[in-house]
């Protein structure tokens, strides 16, 4: 299965972050692969919560990442580019706690 083609790709490119934590947690509710892999750019979940980064930067939305973790997603992962999700959050902006939440 490819991440693009899942309704939780399409809820983080266009929900609200209330809208994408609740999607994200059925997603796992469900025992769903968090290691699946968008096709085109070679990124995981991961890749994808830090590409709208600035949706999951306040202490109530950086959960998502740290709900990832906890089920074991690959936070070594690289895409296409062979960047990790922690290459991707050093360059965006105002996305601290993120790469804090990722290096713990």
């Amino acid at each position: 299965m490819n991440l693009r083609k899942t309704k939780l790709f399409k809820t983080i490119n266009t929900g609200t972050p209330k809208q994408v934590m609740g999607a994200l947690w059925e997603y796992l509710k469900t025992g769903k692969d968090v290691n699946l892999r968008d096709e085109e750019t070679g990124g995981n979940l991961l890749h994808l919560l830090v590409d709208h980064g600035e949706n999951f930067s306040d202490p109530e939305t950086v959960q998502a990442i740290y709900m990832l973790v906890c089920k074991d997603i690959d936070i070594d992962a690289q895409d296409n580019n062979g960047e990790t999700g922690l290459h991707k959050v050093m360059r965006k902006t105002g996305t601290y706690r993120i790469m804090m939440a990722l290096i713990r």
